[in-house]
This record gives C-alpha cells, sequence and structure tokens, in this order.
C-alpha cells in the first residue's frame, strides 16, 4: 500500500521535465524576458470566481477614530475613491447628536470626494434592546433618532446602505452588564427580532430607498459554531415582513489558522457567507476579512488573504473588504506573515494614528490589490503604481494628486507608515499608490504629478515613476525604496522623472512624465515596450507564473484538486535529480530547487491518496539520506502568490512547526 502510494506521488513529479518551455526549469524568467517585449506572451488573467453577471460593491472599513482623524480619512476615502470602494463609516450611537453630525458631514465630504459612503449605526448601546423593544418611551427617542439620521444620510446617498448593529451580540449593550456572554446572546434571540423589524421600519418610513442591513458576529451565523441564532433570527423577522436587505459578516482568519491551519480557516468563511445568504433568503452578503493582527497576535499572510477573498466570492459574497484595526498588538503568530508588526506594543504610542494604514501600509493595500483584480469589470492592464521618491518626508505631510480628465484627483498623502514602525524623517522613502487608473489618468501621452506639502511639513521630492501593475506580486514600499536607490526601477517604468525639488511648507511641486506606452496603456497592451515588471519586484518567478496562469485558465481547472508541494533539503540544486530515476506520468506544472529547498507547483491532490501524510513519508524514505529532510504539501497558491525555494527554504529552516501546521499534510526524517 505504501509502495503504491509513493509510486503515484513520484509519477507526478517526475512530469516535470516534459512541461513548461523545455530546458532547465530553474532559469531565471529575466533571461527571456529582455530579449521580448511581455505583451507577446502575458500572464493569462485568472478568471474572477465572483459572480461576473453582477457589479460587486467592495468597501474599507472606517472605525469612528479613523473618520473623525481628517488626513486618515482624507487618505482612505482618496484610496476608496480611486479604487472604486464603497466607504463605510461606523458611527454605533445613532442618539448621540453631536457624532452623528460629524459623521454626516464627513460622509458629505466623501460623496463629494467621489466615493459612496455607507453608514453603520443604531447599535443598542445607552438602553438593552429589552428597554428599546418594552419601553415605548426609550424605543421611540432612539427610532427618532434613527429616522433623522436615514433622511439626512438619504439627501447624501439616496439609495444607500445602512447597517443596523456590529457584530452582535459583541457590540453594544444588549444586556445591562455590557458582557458578551450566552445571557446577551438570548437577549439577540429574544429581543433582536423586534428591535430590529422597529429599526427597519423606521428606516423605511424616513428614507424608503435606503436599503437596511444587519451584522452578527460569526459564531451566530457559521455552520460549525450556533447558526440557529441567525437562522432563527431570519425566521422570526421573514413572518413579520421585515427580513434585512443585505447582510454583513465578518471573520479573523488568524483565530482559526494559527491552531488549525488554512484549511478550517476557509471553511468557515464560505459557511458564513453561504449561511448568511441562505437564511436571509438570497440577501447580499458582505465579508470583512483580516489585514490586521489580531488578538492573539497573529498576522495573516498574502497566502491566507488571498483564501479569504477567494473562499468569500467562491461562496457568494457581492462585496468584499479588509479591517484596517485601530489598536497595535505586535505578530507573534503567523505563517509567512506578510509586513509582520515587529516593534513591541510598549515601543508604540497609543492613539488612532497607530492603526493598520500606518502601521502595516503594504499589508493594508496588498488584498485590495487581490480584491480589484478579482472584478470581471476591472481591466488590470491599464492600471500602473505610481511611485513617489522622497527625501526626509515626514509622516502624512505631503499630499499626492494626479491630473485627471476633470482635474486633479488626490491619491493620497507620501510616508504613511507610522514612524515607531518606520520612521522616514531623515531617510529616502518611496512611497506607492497602487493600481491607478491609466485610461482615465494619461492624457496626451503625459501623467502629470502634484506635491502639495502641508504647512507643517517639508522634505525634497527626488523623483516620481509609474511601473505596470502586476497583481500577482506583493511588494513592499521599503523594497520599493531599496530598488530605486540601487538604480533598478528606470527600465522598467512606464514613465519617469528623477527632477528633484525641495518640498517647503506649504508649497507645491508640479512634475510631468512622458509616458512613451500611452496609447496602450488606455488600450490595455501596457506592457509592450518595458520589460515584465516581475522581473524588478520578484525576479525568477515570471516563468513559473506563466506555465501556472496557462493551466488555471483551462476551463476544467479546479484549484481545490491541486497542491504544492515544499520539500526541505540539504545541497540539491536540480528539481529533476529529486525524481529522475523514479518514472514519468502524471502533472505536475512546474518546478525550482535550490537555497535549501525545491518546490513543486500544481500537483494533483489525489496522487497523495487517502493517507496524505504516509505518502509523504513513503517519498522521504526513498531519497538518499540527507537529501530531503521533510516534505510539505501546502494549499495551492497559484500563479498569483508564488514562493521560490530561498523563500521557502528559510521558511522551512525557521518556521518548520508554524509550516507544519499550515500544511495539509507533512513528514519528516
Amino acid at each position: 500500500m505504501g509502495e503504491r502510494r509513493r509510486r503515484a506521488f513520484l509519477q507526478g513529479a517526475g512530469a516535470l521535465a516534459c512541461l513548461g518551455l523545455g530546458g532547465s526549469l530553474t532559469r531565471p524568467a529575466t533571461e527571456e524576458a529582455h530579449q521580448r517585449p511581455v505583451a507577446d506572451r502575458p500572464v493569462p488573467s485568472t478568471p474572477s470566481t465572483g459572480p461576473s453577471e453582477e457589479r460587486r460593491d467592495d468597501f474599507v472599513w472606517l472605525a469612528p477614530g479613523l473618520w473623525r482623524d481628517e488626513r486618515l480619512r482624507e487618505n482612505l476615502v482618496a484610496f476608496a475613491a480611486r479604487q472604486d470602494l464603497a466607504v463605510v463609516f461606523s458611527q454605533p450611537t445613532v442618539t448621540d447628536g453631536e457624532a452623528v453630525d460629524r459623521v454626516l458631514d464627513a460622509m458629505a465630504r466623501t460623496r463629494e470626494a467621489g466615493a459612496t459612503p455607507w453608514l453603520e449605526t443604531a447599535v443598542p448601546e445607552r438602553h438593552t434592546p429589552k428597554q428599546l423593544v418594552t419601553d415605548a418611551t426609550a424605543r421611540e427617542r432612539h427610532l427618532d433618532a434613527l429616522r433623522e439620521a436615514a433622511r439626512r444620510y438619504a439627501a447624501i446617498v439616496p439609495d444607500g446602505n445602512l447597517l443596523l448593529w456590529e457584530e452582535a451580540p459583541v457590540g453594544g449593550r444588549w444586556i445591562a452588564s455590557g458582557k458578551w456572554n450566552g445571557a446577551a446572546v438570548d437577549a439577540l434571540r429574544e429581543y433582536g427580532p423586534a428591535l430590529y423589524a422597529h429599526q427597519r421600519a423606521a428606516v423605511a418610513e424616513a428614507a424608503p430607498d435606503l436599503a437596511a442591513g444587519v451584522f452578527l458576529h460569526f459564531p451566530y451565523v457559521v455552520e460549525s459554531r450556533q447558526p440557529g441564532v441567525f437562522a432563527g433570527l431570519m425566521d422570526d423577522l421573514a413572518a413579520r415582513d421585515a427580513l434585512p436587505d443585505f447582510v454583513f459578516t465578518d471573520f479573523y482568519r488568524g483565530w482559526y489558522e494559527k491552531d488549525v491551519g488554512p484549511g478550517p480557516a476557509n471553511a468557515a468563511v464560505r459557511s458564513l457567507v453561504t449561511n448568511a445568504a441562505r437564511h436571509s433568503r438570497g440577501r447580499p452578503v458582505y465579508f470583512l476579512g483580516q489585514a490586521h493582527t489580531v488578538n492573539p497576535r497573529h498576522t495573516s499572510s498574502t497566502q491566507s488573504m488571498r483564501m479569504d477573498l477567494r473562499a468569500a466570492l467562491d461562496a457568494g459574497a457581492s462585496g468584499v473588504g479588509w479591517y484596517a484595526r485601530t489598536v497595535y498588538k505586535q505578530t507573534r503568530r503567523g505563517f509567512d506573515a506578510f509586513v509582520p508588526n515587529v516593534p513591541a506594543e510598549s515601543t508604540v504610542p497609543e492613539g488612532i494614528l497607530a492603526n493598520t494604514l500606518t502601521v502595516a501600509r503594504d499589508r493594508f493595500h496588498y488584498p485590495y490589490r487581490a480584491t480589484l483584480a478579482a472584478r470581471a469589470d476591472v481591466d488590470t492592464t491599464t492600471r500602473f503604481d505610481l511611485w513617489v521618491h522622497a527625501d526626509a518626508p515626514g509622516f502624512l505631510g505631503h499630499r499626492v494628486s494626479v491630473r485627471g480628465g476633470d482635474g486633479w484627483v488626490p491619491l493620497g498623502d507620501i510616508a504613511g507608515a507610522h514612524p515607531a514602525v518606520a520612521p522616514v524623517e531623515d531617510d529616502e522613502h518611496v512611497s506607492v499608490f497602487h493600481a491607478l487608473d491609466g485610461a482615465a489618468l494619461v492624457a496626451d501621452g503625459d501623467l502629470t504629478v502634484r506635491v502639495e506639502t502641508r504647512p507643517d511639513a517639508d522634505g525634497r521630492l527626488l523623483g516620481v515613476y509609474a511601473l505596470p501593475f502586476d497583481p500577482g506580486v506583493a511588494y513592499t514600499e521599503r523594497a520599493a525604496t531599496a530598488l530605486v536607490g540601487r538604480g533598478r526601477v528606470r527600465p522598467f517604468a512606464l514613465g519617469a522623472t528623477t527632477e528633484s525639488g525641495v518640498l517647503r511648507p506649504g508649497g507645491v511641486l508640479e512634475r510631468t512624465l512622458p509616458m512613451a506606452v500611452a496609447d496602450r496603456l488606455r488600450s490595455g497592451a501596457v506592457h509592450r515596450r518595458v520589460p515584465p515588471v516581475a522581473d524588478l519586484l520578484a525576479p525568477g518567478t515570471l516563468t513559473h507564473r506563466r506555465r501556472l496562469a496557462t493551466v488555471e485558465a483551462g476551463e476544467r481547472f479546479d484549484r481545490d484538486a491541486r497542491f504544492d508541494c515544499w520539500l526541505r533539503t540539504d545541497g540539491v540544486t536540480d528539481a529533476d535529480a529529486l525524481f529522475e530515476d523514479l518514472g514519468v506520468g502524471g502533472e505536475v506544472v512546474t518546478a525550482a530547487a535550490g537555497d535549501g529547498a525545491a518546490v513543486f507547483w500544481g500537483l494533483r491532490r489525489s496522487v497523495l491518496g487517502d493517507d496524505a501524510s504516509g505518502t509523504l513519508a513513503d517519498c522521504l524514505g526513498e531519497f538518499d539520506a540527507g537529501t530531503v529532510e521533510a516534505a510539505y504539501a501546502m494549499p495551492y497558491f497559484g500563479s498569483e502568490d508564488l514562493r521560490l525555494p530561498a523563500h521557502v527554504g528559510s521558511l522551512l529552516r525557521d518556521s518548520s512547526a508554524a509550516a507544519a501546521t499550515y500544511a495539509f499534510a507533512h513528514a519528516e526524517e
């Protein structure tokens, strides 16, 4: 039995030499990339996994502290406007008149800036649901405030989304003590239906074109916990003819993944979205995922964020967003964490300025890059990343805009990393504005960029670069800064200027970038005259990505039926040599070896049989002593998120226990 398992697995791996472009499997992509334009052999686009017939409404969530700070709000709204995201303004207490005035003013400004605001409110805080249901005076005071907020919101967005509650029964005061416990859940069951029905009726009376949604904490929706709470609420609301117009959900996978790996976390996301839609009788479901570091100090990898995205869209989510937390936690857990929170918590000042956007700017932006690329109505080939290179720019002190067809389009401030995490007062820094729309912003062959310095800031502008947008590459502003410093960037740029200038307090600088590929940028063939940007940002990955993307584009391709095999090796540099005596057959897409690891991408899971770990153990027993030390069956990460052996080898040496948890099967000598 063990021999049959071993042969099936190894025959699949032995097929490597028959696939791809021929020649060495480990040849860097850069060898051929500079010999011909990338447009001749593009990475095929991966089809959107969401409902392609309908436009998604993706969003960004603004906790109260984020929208109350003007500079943070302006940056997040500018980000939302250029990515076509809705902006959810959280103002839990609807009876706080001053706070409601402030949030509605901020929402009006957001609408003027080109983004669509949604409102989250009416969380039971000043009164418990029992009081709001049984005390007519308290209820009418609450509902009057809700009607007024709804009317004023409808004046800004007549057909907007108004979300009631927040992670009920965690958010708010569901029992007198305000605690989240079994009694709070009982209160949700008993009084939630009547309370929501009253609230929904008040919204419909004040603003009949608004959509009213509901937001429960995930354990009361997902199948593996207490789904009967949400199901019962929906049944009761259906009987009252008061079902919500949409359902909002969130799930922060680190709570699961840290102990049991990504598989159960993916299942929880799918169950969450599926149950929310089924029990609400097919209402749209919105999903908020983890881009932040959760309380157990877990930070997600790029792989995990992409799995969240795929699971939510596969389950039919109508929109996806990523949470920006306003409480700093140091990263202590998480396999291959992307931009971990390194400084100790005691070194990061408390306050709203220390949030996910500022302490892990690249991690916040990454899942939105992936989310944008997964939209059926977005052509990523017309998008580009704008790099702004400055010396001593400080923190959020210089607003960048680009000239569009209707005037200046604000992008946000440069140097958005919190000083406690990445001080740039005396250092050079590259700030990146991702996935800008070339079709809208590149006019007459030029891109014009404006930098407006705030009165309390200064610095020096050193250069501006426009690079092709590649959603399959994860990179950081720190890496971009290093690449500019080494003089590597210009050959890959669509347009560039290194004309420097002083950024004076209150001053304005403008730079124009001649875009040699402007016509093609507008039409989509953006990369024809420049080498692939992947060769700059992730050298050595492009050939493997092309092979994987070609397979993924097949009509019958099933991502869940594939896996990536990671081997921890000692001195092996030729992937074929590991399997040269073991036959040819099966299907593996591509592979590479070196730097203490070998990676085999895209094997079929069926070759592992019923006992995947046993199959891997059998394989290890067949290698020469010391050649292969451990084997890990990883989820299939695909062409959008590829890891080369140097990175894999480091992970398997330094994080072997975390790798074993992340893998769905593994074996060691």
